[in-house]
């Protein structure tokens, strides 16, 4: 029945397309929901025990309470959130909507669909976001509220139509002026930024914004990802505004491919960039642009070089000029490990898929509630692709792996 299922929804999608946008479509397809459901149903890792993670998680609480937003319906971020008036409320109240929106889709279960309903429905009447970070706040929500907004409106949930068009209102009106056209920051901000344009504009069939975020997209990932035999000795630079910061990193050649702007700052938030340009081209590949083929060595590259050194491996003395590297665990990886290894089989990504195996999904609660949140669920795959054949490299000893 389960396989049946998958099937008939395969079927719709490649309709849906013919047609244009295809919905669900926002991260997550409604192929992609069946073959979850699917896996789910015959056993298959990881999906069930991803869905007892989700289901455990506090964000997939139905007694979720609202965090905001402000009563004066302003978001308020400042540098670092200083200060924090609605923003990390809202990142919280987000994760609760999209999480609870894909256990809805997943398990049929009418409360998540009331609670997801019942968050958006709090941030419909928002009026502004405000201070430094009130681009990238925006650009956060966005990649969540696009993606729960979606599950909800193409399912059974019955969320009203008056209350669909103040929550797209919401976004269209708050968020996208925000975000449409990037920014002239590091590269996490504008990706996050293109992954909630796509995001709205197929939530809201907008086929030109869609190509906007598309072509920024293009623009961004060449000035992210260091790659030396399309580079040379010097990184790229984005169009409009030269003098990257590359955080101390002056070395440029094939030992370092894959290093990205953000590096030598800090994993921390090179994972929440990567995270982002994963999340956006698996957006675009669900609607027929296939950026995870134009931007693959680079992505790949990314991949295995920031998971050798999340795994433990020391870093050479030419990588961030001798400085220590900011390690960080961030739950992702797994939508790009799935893509590359698993979907185009464009490259086996032994050292990403010991990284998710052994490091994120054993995580107790696998979110971080900026825009990555339980990826194994949404899009883990069962293991190794058995037509690259290649095992994954055997751990350190426990004594030298990093302590999280």
């Amino acid at each position: 029945m389960a396989r049946l299922v998958s099937l008939l929804v395969a079927s719709v999608a490649v309709t849906a397309a013919a047609a244009g946008f295809v919905h669900p479509g926002v991260l997550v397809s409604g192929q992609r929901i069946a073959d979850i459901k699917a896996a789910i149903a015959d056993g298959v890792s990881p999906a069930p025990a991803a869905l007892a993670n989700a289901r455990a998680s506090p964000y997939a609480n139905t007694s979720w309470a609202l965090q905001g937003p402000p009563a004066n319906l302003s978001i308020t971020c400042g540098s670092y959130s200083r200060p924090d008036w609605g923003c990390t409320a809202e990142s919280d109240d987000g994760a609760a909507a999209y999480l609870q929106a894909l256990l809805y889709q997943l398990t049929g279960e009418a409360p998540y669909a009331a609670k997801a309903i019942e968050i958006m429905d709090a941030y419909s009447s928002v009026r502004e976001y405000t201070l430094s970070n009130a681009p990238l706040q925006a650009a956060w929500g966005a990649s969540k509220w696009a993606r729960a907004a979606e599950l909800i409106i193409h399912s059974p949930a019955g969320w009203p139509a008056a209350s669909q068009a103040a929550f797209i209102a919401f976004l269209t009106n708050v968020s996208l002026p925000l975000i449409k056209d990037g920014s002239k920051a590091n590269g996490n901000w504008e990706l996050s930024m293109m992954e909630g344009a796509m995001g709205i504009a197929v939530l809201t069939e907008d086929a030109a914004l869609l190509q906007h975020a598309v072509g920024i997209y293009r623009q961004r990932i060449p000035a992210y990802y260091y790659l030396s035999k399309i580079d040379g000795d010097r990184p790229v630079e984005p169009p409009g505004y030269p003098n990257t910061n590359w955080n101390g990193q002056t070395v440029f050649n094939a030992s370092v491919d894959g290093v990205c702007q953000e590096t030598c700052r800090d994993f921390g938030h090179t994972q929440m960039g990567t995270a982002a340009a994963l999340n956006a081209a698996e957006t675009a590949f669900i609607q027929g642009v296939d950026l995870y083929a134009e931007v693959a060595p680079r992505l790949t590259a990314a991949l295995e070089f920031h998971a050798n050194f999340l795994l433990g491996a020391p870093p050479p003395a030419y990588l961030c000029n001798g400085s220590a590297l900011k390690l960080s665990l961030q739950p992702t990886f797994e939508v790009g490990y799935r893509h590359y290894a698993t979907v185009s089989r464009a490259a086996p990504l032994p050292l990403t898929w010991r990284h998710v195996l052994t490091q994120v999904r054993p995580m107790r609660d696998e979110a971080n509630v900026l825009m990555m949140i339980h990826e194994t669920l949404s899009h883990g795959a069962p293991g190794p692709a058995v037509a690259h054949g290649a095992p994954a490299p055997p751990l350190l000893p426990a004594e030298q792996r990093p302590r999280w």
